[in-house]
């Protein structure tokens, strides 16, 4: 026998399905009280990527910044950079060494750091980079603006771990947020019991 839905009776009773169902239950609980237990706030994310053709295209000496910057606007809290072909994919740098691919990597990080100090001058912004990574011919290199400069928004950055209060009291989230976590707002500590209580229930059936 089948629900209208197309699910079996037997595939809705699994133990698989009746997990998805409990943290689908969870996520938007919690969701519902997000406002009670936590700030939010909008980033202006810029991703970018570009196919290099096997050529070194940092001895080119090309300035990003006009790249990066789009169509204008203030500057992004986030930079995504991204290249493909970064090296020739022949079978020496595939498979027998990955030194030419990191030096390569490297000049990718430098030409986006340059260009990323020139777009954050005039603002006296700072970007730090979070990770970047390659893998043969691929890079992927992730940039975060260092100080957070709305209101009461916490920091989300390494390295630059404060929260920003509207007080402009200001404590190190490192330490303070086991702290924070410890003391748990009345709201989240009854959203968390009503999640426990459900998934009790649904145990039990």
């Amino acid at each position: 026998m089948e629900a209208d839905d197309g699910i079996s009776l037997p595939e809705a009773d699994s133990p698989s399905s009746v997990a998805y169902l409990r943290q689908a239950w969870i996520d938007a609980a919690m969701e519902a009280r997000l406002d009670s237990f936590a700030l939010t706030h909008d980033i202006r994310v810029v991703c970018g990527t570009w196919n290099a053709n096997g050529k070194d295209i940092p001895k080119l000496e090309l300035d990003l910044a006009p790249w990066l910057a789009g169509a204008g606007g203030p500057p992004a809290d986030l930079y995504a950079v991204g290249a493909q072909e970064m090296v020739d994919l022949t079978a020496g740098n595939v498979v027998l060494s990955d030194a030419k691919a990191a030096k390569r990597a490297d000049a990718w990080c430098a030409m986006v750091e340059a260009a990323l100090a020139r777009i954050g001058a005039p603002a006296g912004l700072r970007y730090v980079r979070l990770e970047a990574r390659h893998l043969v011919g691929c890079f992927l290199a992730v940039y975060a603006r260092a100080a957070p400069t709305h209101g009461a928004r916490p920091a989300f950055l390494r390295g630059e771990e404060r929260v920003e209060r509207p007080d402009d009291a200001r404590q190190a989230s490192t330490a303070g947020s086991a702290r924070r976590g410890a003391r748990a707002s009345p709201a989240r500590r009854r959203a968390s019991a009503s999640a426990a209580s459900w998934a009790t229930r649904a145990r039990a059936a």
